[in-house]
């Protein structure tokens, strides 16, 4: 019996050790079919994961290729700007150099225009008061309103000699190309009569009443071989002219006396103011030194050629001026 109770215990010993044995092993295998689950249940996350992920890359990817064709895009844009940079900066240098010029061109036109203006109105003033004239035609001038006539101007007014021609015409008429012009022999008379109640002295008077006030109106023939053509006058006082200096109308005019008589009651002067009158008379030399009329037709031609080339400068101010504002508009333009 002891004996059968000892097998009994140790198989009851037995049984116990292969029941916790398979109670161990029922464990380990809830263990692993635990783990079994979560590492199923961790690649079925990780396989959700792949799937974002390749969609994430390919975004990812198609973002890429599109920031690729923006940094190209862009980086034309910027090479585009980069030239159109470097050409608005030509252009504004072209510009700013053109400015210059227009703005030289002008200060120069400027400068000219104020040079001739103030000559000018130093030769406007001498006019005025009559300071190129011998003393008597000026106070003549001066008293012609107390006098009661109107006086239109001297001879060398009325006149546009070439020139090339003003020695030989100043030489041939002498004092008389500051007669004075008046409009009647009543108005000659009155000043006549002042000249020698007031002890003035003499001054030569021309009577021409169909002149007016136009001076200056005619053109000198070019090349002129009479000293009728040199005068450049209108129609009305070379009449008058003929009458008064039949002598020095018919004159002809030459380059140079060649020493050859010329015709009986004939006059010829050449262009240095040398006269030869007939084969009988001749009159040469030069002239005194501060005479009043020396320089009286180059006096007239300067003002006339400064009034002139005022006007003409003044146009051409404007026309200068206006290309400044030209440039000056065109440089604001690409500059802005």
């Amino acid at each position: 019996v002891r004996k059968i109770e000892k097998e009994i215990e140790e198989a009851r010993g037995e049984l116990l050790k292969h029941t916790a044995g398979v109670e161990r092993f029922d464990e380990i295998a809830r263990q692993l079919s635990l783990n079994l689950d979560r590492h199923h249940e961790r690649a079925a996350g990780l396989a959700n994961e792949s799937v974002r992920a390749e969609k994430a890359f390919e975004q990812h990817t198609k973002e890429s290729v599109e920031v690729i064709d923006d940094l190209r895009s862009e980086r034309q844009k910027l090479d585009g700007l980069h030239s159109e940079k470097a050409t608005l900066q030509s252009e504004t240098a072209v510009a700013r150099e053109s400015l210059n010029l227009a703005e030289e061109a002008f200060r120069e036109r400027q400068s000219v225009l104020a040079r001739t203006k103030n000559r000018l109105e130093t030769l406007q003033e001498l006019e005025e008061k009559r300071a190129v004239y011998a003393p008597q035609v000026q106070k003549l001038f001066a008293e012609q309103a107390r006098i009661g006539v109107n006086i239109r101007g001297v001879l060398a007014d009325y006149l546009n000699v070439e020139e090339r021609a003003e020695r030989a015409v100043e030489n041939l008429f002498g004092v008389y190309l500051q007669a004075v012009l008046v409009d009647s022999y009543a108005d000659a008379k009155k000043l006549a009569e002042w000249l020698k109640s007031t002890r003035t002295g003499r001054v030569p008077i021309l009577i021409a009443p169909e002149v007016g006030d136009v001076k200056h109106g005619v053109e000198s023939t070019a090349g002129a071989r009479t000293v009728a053509d040199a005068l450049g006058t209108s129609g009305a006082v070379l009449s008058v002219l003929r009458e008064a200096f039949p002598r020095e109308l018919s004159a002809s005019l030459v380059d140079s006396l060649n020493g050859s008589p010329a015709a009986a009651g004939s006059v010829v002067v050449d262009l240095a103011g040398d006269m030869l009158v007939g084969g009988s008379l001749m009159v040469s030399g030069s002239s005194v030194t501060g005479e009043k009329n020396e320089s009286l037709l180059a006096f007239k031609r300067e003002l006339s050629v400064l009034a002139k080339s005022v006007e003409k400068l003044a146009g051409e101010v404007a026309i200068a001026e206006g290309s400044v504002a030209i440039e000056r508009s065109k440089l604001s333009e690409i500059e802005e």
